[in-house]
C-alpha cells in the first residue's frame, strides 16, 4: 500500500512520526510533499520518499508558459467541480502572508498553473492508494484534491470535529461536508435506533444545554498565554529563517516573514487593548437588550477556510451585513459580535467597526459577551458558515445559514441562497407558520450520534494544543488508529 502525505504546514512534526509508524510497524510505502527546507531537520532521518514542491517550482518557473489554450484545458478537466479562479483569491500565503514574491495577477495565474502541473504530474507518477493532509485551506492543497479526484487518488483531509473533547474526522472535500457521517445519518434516519446506541449523543446533548461549552480547539486556543507564545514563536521562527533556511527560496512562500510577522502581532495586541478600552466598552452591548427583536450573527476570522471557502459568495463581511440589514422588517434589528481572536486584525483600528455601527439597524456586541445569551434570546441565528450556526441548532433555534456547513446535513437549518430568500424565509420564521419539523429533537439527536461514531479521538493541530501535548505517544497512537480506521472504511 502506498499513502501520500503532505509535510509542509504547522502539523507536520506529528504527520512525520504518524507516517513513520505506518512505514516501520505495517510496511506502509510513504511518498511525502514537502517545500523548500521546511521540516527538513526531520524528515531527513526518516528517509521517505520525498518530493519538493518548492524545487519543482523554482525549476519550471523560467520556461514555463501558460495560454489561452492552458487555461482553456484546466477549465475543463477541473472547473465543472471546482471554481478555480476561486483557488487564487482564498490563498492566504500568496495574497497576504508573502504577498510580494508574487505580486502581479500574471505570477499568480502562472503559479496555479504550475500547481496544477506539479500535482498531475505527482499523481499520475506515484499514483498513492490514499493522500494525507491537515487541512484544504490554501492554492498548494486545493489544487492537490482537484487533481487527485480527478485521477481517482482517494483524498482525505484532517477536520476537528466541533465538541468539547478533542475529535478529528476525515473528509474528501473543502466545504465542510463531512461524507461517511452524512451516509450514516442518511441511513438511520428513518430507523429505529435504541436508547442505548443514543446514549453518548443524548449525554451531549443534555450537557451543552446544561453547561454550554465551546469546541476544545477554542477553549484550549484562549487558554495560551500570548506573551509567552509571542517569544516563543519569534525564537522559533529565528531558528527556522537563520538556522534552518525557511523562507529563503522564493518558491517556499509559506513561511512568513520573521520581522513582519512579529510586528503584526505587536500591533494587533496594541490594537486589541485601544478596541476593548475606548470603543467596544462604550459601544457593544455586553447583554441582550431587554425588549428588543434581533436577529443575532458573529462575524469570522479572515482568512479562513470557514470565511473564503465554506462561505465564499459571501466572504465580504461588510457587505454580508449591509445586506442581512437590508432585508429585515422595520421592527427587527441585527445584532453583530466581533470573534475574539479576530479583534485588532481588522482594517485600522476601528475603522472595521465604525463602517457596521453606521448601518441604521445594525449593532454591535461586546467580543466578550456570552454568545449563547445572545443566541437565546435571538429571534433566529443568521450565518455565512461556522461553529454558532451549530450551537444555535443545538439550542433549537431558527439557522438561516448562506454557505456551506457540515450541520446542513441535519436538515434543521434555513438554507438560502440570496437575500430574497433570506427575506422570504425570515417571514416565515417570525410568522411561525413553521419553524421546526415534529421530531426536531429525533432528528438531532440521530445527527448527534452519526458525528460522534465517524469521528475519532485525537488532537492534530498544534496552534491549539500546543506541540508537547500533540506529540504525546498517547496523541500519536490516536492518530494512527484513526488513519487506520480511515483506511479500512474505504477499503469495506
Amino acid at each position: 500500500m502506498r499513502v501520500g502525505f503532505e509535510f509542509i504546514f504547522d502539523e507536520s512534526p506529528l504527520m512525520i512520526e504518524v507516517a513513520w509508524r505506518l512505514k516501520k510497524e505495517y510496511g506502509v510505502e510513504v511518498i511525502g510533499v514537502s517545500c523548500g527546507n521546511r521540516w527538513k531537520h526531520l524528515l531527513k532521518k526518516k528517509r521517505f520518499k520525498l518530493v519538493n514542491l518548492g524545487e519543482y517550482l523554482a525549476q519550471n518557473w523560467e520556461g514555463y508558459k501558460f495560454s489561452k489554450a492552458t487555461l482553456s484545458e484546466l477549465e475543463g478537466k477541473y472547473g465543472e467541480v471546482h471554481n478555480i479562479w476561486w483557488f487564487i483569491d482564498v490563498d492566504r500565503f500568496i495574497n497576504n502572508v508573502n504577498r510580494k514574491k508574487f505580486s502581479s495577477k500574471g505570477e499568480k495565474l502562472k503559479l496555479l498553473c504550475l500547481h496544477f502541473k506539479f500535482w498531475e504530474e505527482f499523481y499520475s507518477r506515484y499514483h498513492p492508494d490514499y493522500f494525507y493532509t491537515t487541512g484544504i485551506h490554501c492554492l498548494a492543497l486545493l489544487t492537490s484534491i482537484a487533481v487527485a479526484q480527478h485521477q481517482q487518488v482517494k483524498f482525505r483531509s484532517f477536520t476537528s470535529a466541533r465538541f468539547p473533547q478533542p475529535r478529528f474526522l476525515f473528509v474528501s472535500n473543502y466545504l465542510d461536508e463531512w461524507e461517511e457521517a452524512n451516509n450514516f445519518f442518511g441511513k438511520i434516519l428513518n430507523l429505529k435506533v435504541s436508547d442505548q446506541e443514543l446514549k453518548e449523543a443524548y449525554d451531549f446533548l443534555n450537557m451543552f444545554l446544561t453547561t454550554p461549552s465551546k469546541p476544545f480547539y477554542v477553549t484550549t486556543k484562549k487558554s495560551f498565554d500570548f506573551y509567552f507564545y509571542l517569544v516563543r514563536e519569534f525564537f522559533r521562527r529565528l531558528k527556522w529563517k537563520y538556522v534552518d533556511g525557511w523562507g529563503k527560496d522564493r518558491f517556499e512562500y509559506f513561511t512568513p516573514p520573521l520581522l513582519s510577522r512579529t510586528r503584526q502581532e505587536i500591533e494587533a495586541r496594541i490594537k486589541k487593548v485601544i478596541l476593548y478600552k475606548f470603543y467596544f466598552n462604550q459601544y457593544a452591548y455586553k447583554t441582550p437588550p431587554p425588549g428588543m427583536d434581533y436577529l443575532f450573527c458573529t462575524l469570522q476570522v479572515q482568512p479562513e477556510e470557514a470565511t473564503d471557502l465554506w462561505g465564499m459568495y459571501h466572504s465580504n463581511q461588510i457587505a454580508f451585513i449591509e445586506n442581512i440589514a437590508k432585508s429585515l422588517p422595520l421592527n427587527v434589528k441585527l445584532l453583530v459580535k466581533e470573534h475574539i481572536p479576530a479583534v485588532g486584525w481588522r482594517e485600522g483600528i476601528k475603522k472595521f467597526y465604525e463602517k457596521i455601527n453606521r448601518i441604521s439597524n445594525v449593532e454591535l456586541v461586546h467580543p466578550l459577551a456570552d454568545t449563547y445569551e445572545f443566541i437565546k434570546k435571538a429571534k433566529a441565528v443568521v450565518v455565512n458558515s461556522g461553529t454558532v450556526g451549530w450551537e444555535a441548532l443545538l439550542f433549537k433555534k431558527p439557522v438561516i445559514i448562506f454557505g456551506e456547513a457540515f450541520y446542513n446535513h441535519s436538515g434543521l437549518t434555513y438554507r438560502v441562497e440570496n437575500f430574497r430568500d433570506f427575506r422570504n424565509t425570515l417571514k416565515i420564521i417570525l410568522h411561525k407558520e413553521r419553524i421546526f419539523p415534529d421530531n426536531y429533537e429525533d432528528i438531532l439527536t440521530k445527527f448527534i450520534y452519526s458525528l460522534l461514531k465517524n469521528t475519532f479521538p485525537g488532537e492534530y493541530a498544534p496552534y491549539y494544543c500546543g506541540e508537547e501535548r500533540i506529540l504525546s505517544e498517547e496523541n500519536i497512537n490516536k492518530i494512527l488508529i484513526g488513519i487506520l480506521r480511515d483506511i479500512k472504511i474505504l477499503r469495506d
